[in-house]
């Protein structure tokens, strides 16, 4: 292998640009993507496969070895040490490849990119994580290659290492934006979940998330009050917010928009959400049931004492051969249960708390359809449980319902 490597070029001029920048320097520097979309070029070449603990091959990531370095035993400088337990502790990014590069951008503010590198050399550790064929599979690319990782350990950097929740994506990060609002019992904005990323679907008109239009449709709220927010908070959002009632809200939140486009990795989740490109754009979004947020309440079966989530295949198998009348509803699950009203008038159908429910879940056979059971005697004092149906083309839409049921009674099965 030749000694003036091509990956090692790209990344030296990347790194050269940033000696002709003002410091610290920032997301706003373009050298900073092209130079870690370089540095990922190289740590991915020439990876040996490895077998896991069952015999089964395993990909081979950066991470693995990335992650071990900052072992005690093997000597790391607190600040890598640090780098990478920040990393484990994101709950944003939940990809090895996404770990990877929320590590490169820790390491470059904490100035300690090159660590990693000297450490695998001086521990040998290379030989089993890398091909002859790889930059550092060579002794003496793996020595320029330190060389050239120096020069950015050298310099001030202050990358925004919040901004992360796509980095299991792209290396190409949106445009982020940390607010502060006025104290108030909720901000005024309607989610949902796709893929873990809570995604406005409707901003309430005169609500605090509306001024100065901060908060936007398809916005991705990030985190709230300090928390962020996972898929498992999926109908906590209030709690979130009581727990500092009387104080100001902040958010972070991730735009939809980007440089007068919208963010690229975002737009499948938007369309999954029921957001049409130029809804996001043009802000022309009615209200949730506009959004692919109603379903089909197709009815309800009584299954006796039997709440178990069993009864739920039985239930929806009797439905389909009764041809009950059907409504167009939202269900929404709040803190306390579940509230479905009527689409054409808002009238409330049903209300259960959390403490009725005693499961929940879909069936293969039908995977259309989904239901919850809940404790009911007012439909006959013979029968303690009953079982409601619902029905959707949106499967998004029947996972975010039964994660936000099983949040809210933490026992529910999702399929039969």
């Amino acid at each position: 292998m030749s000694v003036s490597d091509p990956m090692i070029k790209e990344l030296k001029g990347s790194a050269v640009h940033f000696l002709n920048v003002s410091q610290p320097v920032t997301d706003d520097t373009e050298a900073v993507r092209t130079f870690c979309e370089a540095l990922e070029r190289i740590l991915l070449r020439g990876l040996s496969v490895r077998i896991n603990a069952f015999g089964y091959w395993r990909d081979p990531e950066p991470w693995h070895w990335l992650e071990k370095l900052a072992l005690k035993k093997f000597g790391a400088p607190y600040l890598y040490q640090l780098s990478v337990e920040k990393v484990r502790k994101c709950e944003k990014v939940r990809t090895n490849a996404g770990r990877t590069r929320l590590l490169v951008r820790h390491c470059l503010n904490n100035r300690c990119l090159h660590t990693p590198f000297q450490l695998l050399w001086e521990t040998k550790q290379y030989k089993l994580v890398y091909g002859r064929e790889s930059v550092l599979g060579s002794d003496i690319l793996t020595q320029i290659l330190m060389s050239v990782v120096m020069l950015p350990s050298r310099l001030q950097f202050k990358l925004e290492t919040d901004n992360s929740r796509f980095l299991d994506d792209a290396w190409l990060l949106p445009e982020a934006r940390r607010l502060t609002f006025v104290p108030a019992d909720q901000l005024g904005i309607s989610l949902t979940f796709v893929d873990g990323k809570a995604i406005a679907v409707e901003v309430l008109p005169d609500s605090v998330a509306s001024e100065d239009e901060q908060i936007e449709v398809g916005d991705v709220l990030d985190e709230l009050n300090s928390v962020v927010i996972v898929a498992g908070l999926q109908g906590c959002m209030g709690q979130v917010l009581r727990k500092s009632a009387g104080h100001p809200i902040t958010a972070y939140v991730i735009k939809a928009k980007h440089k007068s486009a919208l963010y690229g990795p975002l737009v499948p989740l938007l369309r999954r959400a029921g957001l049409s490109t130029a809804q996001v754009l043009t802000g022309s979004v009615g209200s949730v049931s506009e959004s692919n947020q109603a379903m089909t309440y197709m009815g309800r079966v009584a299954t006796a004492d039997r709440g178990d989530v069993q009864e739920i295949k039985q239930a929806i198998r009797r439905l389909l051969l009764e041809h009950q009348e059907t409504e167009r509803v939202l269900l929404d699950c709040h803190d306390m249960g579940v509230t479905v009203t009527r689409l054409d008038d808002s009238r409330i159908l049903l209300k259960h708390s959390y403490m009725q429910i005693a499961s929940c879940g879909c069936t293969v056979q039908a995977p259309n359809y989904f239901a919850y059971i809940a404790e009911d005697r007012s439909i006959s004092p013979d029968n303690r449980f009953v079982c409601y149906i619902f029905h959707t083309e949106n499967q998004d839409l029947i996972d975010n319902t039964l994660t936000s049921i099983g949040q809210g009674f933490k026992r529910t099965h999702f399929a039969v």
